[in-house]
């Protein structure tokens, strides 16, 4: 597992401010974005047809994954799992939930990308900031990626999402394991609106501006938990998620 969570220490920005006070303590500010691309070794290490075989990985060195997930063929009971899988017609509907509906799989074409399948057996935290052992430690939300899954899009494709369908992603936000705030996305619209709404392509949930429109800044979290909540048992309670990001600030 430790091999396998230092491949995965992936940082696709950081942006670092790094000082001194006058207790002589340092304090480091960063914005960490992971894109979970993977190279064709991991892939082929890794995964199994497409998908992630681990039940976590890890983000960062203050960041871990936490998934009930063990591969789609040995056990997986729900949660997030990465998949490489890129949309095809010749997908099976079983394999369509764990592919999202764009063509290039990944946000422009990145090679891995992060699906939440819910199920009734879930994870109670699906991000973990290991924030202990500083001075003092904050989080704040930034923004992800976030999309539709191919199985869906399938369902739009085919005429079966009728009026009063929806879809919304929910993003709990902990602190000691109480939910201290949330903010929610629509990826499917039919019940608010008098014309379908839908994401078809990669689409920037920016969770700080979210917030501000609340007049709300959703701050000092140390886990992260997604819901989601839809309509009828045709539509696959999934989404897929890529390019996560948070701003960390630590004092040490």
């Amino acid at each position: 597992m430790k091999k396998l969570r230092g491949l995965f220490i992936v940082l696709a920005a950081l942006a670092a401010m790094v000082s001194c006070n006058k207790e002589g303590r340092s304090s480091a500010s960063m914005t960490l974005t992971t894109p979970f691309d993977l190279t064709e070794y991991e892939i082929k290490e890794y995964c199994v047809d497409g998908l992630l075989v681990s039940p976590s990985f890890c983000w960062d060195e203050v960041c871990d994954y936490k998934s009930l997930a063990d591969g789609m063929n040995s056990g997986y009971h729900g949660g997030f799992v990465l998949s490489t899988l890129v949309a095809t017609s010749a997908a099976s509907d079983d394999v369509a939930k764990f592919t999202s509906c764009t063509t290039t799989g990944g946000v422009l074409g990145s090679s891995g990308y992060m699906v939440y399948n819910q199920t009734s057996t879930m994870p109670t935290k699906d991000i973990e900031y290991l924030l202990s052992g500083f001075h003092s430690a904050s989080t704040e939300v930034v923004s992800c990626a976030i999309t539709n899954n191919l199985y869906n899009k399938r369902l739009k494709d085919n005429n079966l999402i009728v009026k009063g369908d929806y879809l919304k992603v929910v993003a709990e936000f902990l602190k000691g394991g109480t939910v201290v705030d949330k903010l929610e996305k629509y990826l499917i619209d039919f019940a608010t609106v008098t014309e379908l709404k839908m994401t078809e392509d990669w689409d920037i949930w920016d969770m700080s501006k979210d917030a501000e429109n609340q007049n709300k800044k959703i701050t000092g979290f140390d886990a992260v938990k997604f819901k989601v909540e839809c309509s009828g048992e045709h539509i696959s309670p999934a989404f897929c998620v890529d390019n996560y990001s948070v701003y960390l600030s630590v004092e040490y």
